[in-house]
């Protein structure tokens, strides 16, 4: 009571590159599990959530924020995500990946 929305991280751990082409290797992975807890309760409840990207890790691979409104208020929870984005999101521009980032310096041509 008494607040808006509930902000915190999308996933439960780093993002990391997945180990194996093989997708269902990948769901029986231990970290998989864990990579979801903190967004299972909100899809289950029905909660309206936005998720932006923040920040990026050492590796730069992207990590989000989760902002979890108040039910049925999707209205609001747009006001505070746009408040949200205006502060801390990562500009559009700074979501290509460092691996593209160095590949566009050294000339390399766009596909």
């Amino acid at each position: 009571r008494g607040y808006d929305a509930l902000i915190m991280p999308t996933m439960g751990l780093e993002p990391v590159r997945t180990p194996s082409t093989d997708d269902t290797a990948w769901a029986c992975h231990p970290e998989w599990e864990l990579s979801g807890k903190f967004t299972c309760l909100w899809s289950l409840t029905g909660q309206p959530v936005i998720s932006l990207p923040c920040a990026f890790t050492e590796a730069g691979l992207p990590v989000s924020m989760q902002i979890i409104g108040r039910l049925h208020q999707d209205g609001s929870l747009l006001q505070v995500a746009a408040a949200c984005e205006r502060e801390w999101a990562i500009a559009w521009s700074g979501l290509e990946p460092s691996w593209v980032r160095s590949q566009l310096r050294e000339g390399a041509p766009r596909s």
